[in-house]
């Protein structure tokens, strides 16, 4: 969908959630993993909310890229 690719995907040592995975969209990645409640690292369905964390990766950074 959207031409995404799967860049990779890490499982837990028992094979039953994904750590994290990495799908990538045009020039842009999009990083995903389960919930990892020992991490606190909580689903919307645990919080009653979005979970969400943006990160972005800039390619040139300057003083005035704020």
């Amino acid at each position: 969908m959207f031409g995404a690719k799967e860049r990779m995907r890490m499982l837990t040592l028992d094979g039953k959630a994904l750590a994290h995975a990495e799908l990538e969209i045009g020039d842009s990645k999009l990083m995903l993993a389960d919930e990892f409640p020992q991490m606190n690292r909580l689903s919307p369905a645990s919080i009653g909310g979005s979970p969400v964390g943006i990160f972005c990766t800039l390619r040139m950074w300057t003083k005035h890229s704020i």
